[in-house]
């Protein structure tokens, strides 16, 4: 009973409401709950500062880094290479879609399906590390 008498209390604290409402706490353990942490039913947030006068939430971000050489080239192919691989599948879509594929064909194309998707997958990780960056 009292467990559920937690839960139903803890609800309603996020929602806004004063436990005294659902009529579990009686009004003096409320008033004795307020006042001992100065009005408020949770304790008040702490933020550190650093040596410029920030608080936590304002510190800046980590700078990005700049790409190298390589890394640029390597960008670049990954993106030719996914715009190339990307029609080979849709093409390979429509093909597989239509139905009129003989089996021997229609076999060579979903298998082709399955290694270009491994491929796209590849790619899109390689480009999503190199943006990130």
């Amino acid at each position: 009973e009292w467990i559920r008498a937690y839960e139903v209390r803890q609800k309603t604290l996020r929602g806004g409401v004063l436990p005294s409402s659902s009529g579990l706490v009686s009004p003096a353990k409320e008033e004795s709950a307020t006042s001992c942490r100065g009005g408020s039913l949770y304790p008040p947030v702490r933020t550190q500062t650093d040596n410029k006068g920030r608080t936590d939430t304002q510190q800046e971000a980590p700078k990005k880094r700049k790409l190298s050489f390589k890394e640029q080239r390597e960008l670049e192919q990954v993106e030719k290479d996914l715009e190339a691989l990307g029609a080979e599948k849709s093409e390979l879509e429509v093909k597989l879609n239509s139905g009129a594929l003989p089996y021997n064909e229609l076999q060579t194309a979903s298998t082709r399906y399955a290694e270009i998707k491994d491929l796209l997958d590849g790619l899109e990780m390689r480009w999503l590390e190199l943006q990130v960056d």
